[in-house]
């Protein structure tokens, strides 16, 4: 019996002293200690702790680390989560955890300071050549690397949109959402520069301005092509300029005006124009003509400068392509030349005589730029051809005149122009010309020298033959350049191209 009761009140001290132990102190989870960049919504986290019964914490935030006003509050779950908590200002605060035994002891003192501005992101600072509307962006973070933190327990962000840096003369004044971080300011004035900052606010307080950033908008559309001042334009020449890109779906401008006119004042335009596109092609351009052109950009609220005037030169000729200068082709050669577009049709000339005596007009329709031979050449002679473009009765100038020879009939090799009697060299020349032919009888050869125009630069008359077979040319005076020698001995011709290079 006395073995029982002993037992008994062993069990009985046991559980007495167990049932009174105190319950530990939690420990602090997040914000860390000393955490900055802390939101006004912040979080604060500590780990649970065991106990009797059921458990409850009393928490304590002060700005005073003696906690001499502190904010007090009660939760039975191991974390809580504040709200509109001022803007810059550093919070100390700790958890006690209570069971059915009492209270247990404070946790350590932690602290944590909020952040007080927010950073902006775009557009760059000071960066120019902004279209109307403009996206303005700031950060969704306080901080930057390992320390950042989401931003959030926002009521809304305001912010000012000036045109001094000051804020005394404010365009746009308004406010977006608290989980909004970007805003649209449309169908600003062309040509100006604004300042921008942004700050949050909920209801108890707000943050300091952001820094004070700046942008300027466009003054006036930039001109692509054709570039300033560009030759041998088509009729059909496309005027256009920069593609205005913005982050939003709209870049703020509505219409482009566009003018194209011969006086480079612009004081009586020949065309004006209302667009929506970034290029225009205006009909009825004249060959030869010199065309100046500007564009500006508007919409409701104010129009952009004109653009820097550009000018562009319609083409007034053909460029030839083959038969080359100079160059010897069959009796049914093809002409060619570079196409053309914005005409109906070409004119082609050719002829035995230089200034197309009764040469018979051929006309080709666009868009073919060639034209086959159809009745043979006569062989053995020197042809000169021209083409012409044309649309509604207006004509370029006749191209340069080229000449080309067809080849000798069979059989007539043999005469003193043949390619095995006749050397010229050296090709390069150096600007003293050898010409060498083999001629058992005497001979008067006349020789000429042409430029690719066909421009006769060297002529005169050498006796070959009895001895002579070599002749010297000074061209000395001549330019650099690709030439044609002609050699004629009554209706023979032979010739060759060489180089001048001095």
């Amino acid at each position: 019996m006395k073995k029982i009761s002993f037992t008994v009140l062993l069990a009985f001290v046991a559980l007495s002293i167990f049932a009174q132990i105190k319950i530990a102190a939690p420990q602090l989870i997040e914000p860390e200690n000393e955490a900055i960049n802390q939101m006004p919504n912040a979080l604060l986290d500590w780990n649970p702790v065991s106990g009797s019964g059921s458990i409850t914490y009393d928490a304590q935030l002060d700005e005073d680390p003696d906690f001499s006003n502190p904010v007090l509050f009660t939760n039975e779950f191991s974390s809580y989560e504040m709200e509109n908590l001022l803007f810059g200002h550093t919070y100390y605060w700790k958890v006690m955890a209570t069971d059915e035994n009492g209270p247990g002891d404070w946790s350590e003192v932690f602290e944590f300071t909020l952040f007080d501005q927010l950073t902006n992101n775009k557009p760059n600072d000071t960066i120019d050549n902004q279209v109307p509307n403009v996206l303005l962006k700031w950060k969704n973070k306080a901080g930057s690397g390992s320390s950042a933190v989401d931003i959030s327990g926002i009521g809304e962000f305001e912010y000012e949109v000036s045109f001094d840096d000051a804020f005394t003369d404010i365009y746009i004044e308004s406010s977006v959402s608290g989980e909004e971080f970007e805003v649209a300011c449309a169908e600003l004035f062309f040509d100006t520069t604004y300042y921008w900052h942004v700050r949050a606010i909920h209801g108890l307080d707000e943050c300091e301005w952001s820094e004070t950033w700046s942008f300027s908008t466009m003054a006036s559309p930039v001109l692509v092509s054709p570039v300033d001042g560009a030759t041998n334009q088509m009729l059909d020449a496309v005027n256009s300029w920069e593609i205005i890109e913005n982050l939003l779906d709209e870049s703020g401008v509505s219409k482009y005006s566009y003018q194209l006119c011969t006086d480079p004042n612009f004081i009586n335009p020949c065309a004006s124009l209302i667009v929506d596109s970034t290029s225009v092609s205006m009909p009825g351009l004249e060959f030869g003509e010199t065309y100046y052109w500007r564009v500006n950009a508007f919409h409701s609220n104010d129009t952009s400068n004109w653009s820097e005037p550009w000018s562009f030169e319609i083409i007034n000729t053909v460029i030839l392509d083959s038969p080359g200068q100079g160059d010897t082709t069959n009796v049914s050669p093809l002409f060619e030349w570079i196409a053309q577009t914005g005409i109906e049709q070409y004119e082609l000339n050719y002829s035995k005589s230089a200034d197309f005596t009764n040469a018979e007009p051929y006309f080709i329709a666009f868009p073919s730029s060639d034209f086959q031979v159809v009745f043979t050449l006569d062989l053995a002679s020197e042809y000169y051809w021209r083409v012409r473009a044309i649309l509604d009765g207006d004509t370029t100038n006749w191209s340069d005149t080229w000449s080309f020879f067809t080849p000798f009939p069979e059989g007539i090799e043999d005469n003193i122009l043949n390619y095995e009697n006749v050397n010229i060299y050296p090709n390069p020349s150096n600007g003293i010309l050898n010409v060498e032919l083999e001629d058992p009888d005497k001979s008067i050869i006349r020789v000429s020298v042409m430029d690719l125009l066909g421009q006769t630069v060297f002529e005169n008359e050498f006796g070959f033959g009895n001895g002579i077979k070599n002749q010297k040319i000074d061209l000395t005076d001549l330019e650099n350049g690709l030439y044609i020698i002609k050699l004629e001995n009554g209706n023979r011709v032979y010739n060759q191209k060489f180089i001048l290079d001095k």
